[in-house]
């Protein structure tokens, strides 16, 4: 277990937004959904993603971030 920590920048509306994460593998797979809240730290909205209870294999996974109704953002994720 234990979280890895992401910085990203959004529109001042949506920071207060409870926001869905998806963890996707490389092949398209959906790893994890989680609701996330964005916190603001040293002027960066940043946000915590639990990461799965089983270890995620080596390898590049993406991060794509959205509310209900809008996609905002995607991110890599490397895992070695």
């Amino acid at each position: 277990g234990g979280n890895v920590t992401v910085a990203i920048t959004l529109p001042e509306g949506l920071r207060q937004q409870p926001l869905r994460l998806n963890l996707i593998s490389a092949d398209g797979r959906l790893v994890q959904e989680e609701m996330v809240s964005m916190e603001r730290k040293d002027g960066a909205d940043t946000f915590s993603l639990p990461l799965p209870r089983s270890p995620l294999t080596p390898g590049i996974y993406m991060l794509h971030l959205s509310t209900p109704d809008t996609w905002l953002a995607a991110t890599k994720l490397v895992v070695q």
